[in-house]
């Protein structure tokens, strides 16, 4: 994704020009982080049910883990937001690594 598409997606995820797919596991992922008492069934089945692949739901949330431990310990121990030269350096570090380096076993 481009800056001015997450911007889109931060601004308006309803009116971003994102795939209906990429739209429903954005919401999916904001139930999990925001209200995970109202993750359900229904809520697993309408995600899959919108075309996306449990593969890619459970990438998704594995991801979406990763940054809610991390925004937790961040405000557990009083760290602010990055600054903008941070998160691209954060930003450059997760594409040259990936994710693999905190793979979970399974």
């Amino acid at each position: 994704m481009g800056g001015g598409l997450v911007r889109a997606v931060m601004e308006d995820r309803g009116r971003a020009p994102v795939s209906a797919k990429v739209r429903a596991m954005l919401d999916y992922l904001e139930l999990v982080t925001v209200r995970p008492d109202a993750v359900d069934a229904n809520a697993a089945r309408s995600l899959l049910d919108s075309g996306v692949s449990e593969e890619a739901a459970r990438e998704a949330l594995y991801v979406c883990f990763l940054f809610n431990v991390v925004n937790r310990f961040m405000d557990a121990f009083g760290f602010g937001p990055a600054t903008p030269s941070q998160a691209r350096r954060i930003g450059a570090m997760i594409r040259w690594f990936g994710y693999k380096v905190s793979k979970l076993p399974g």
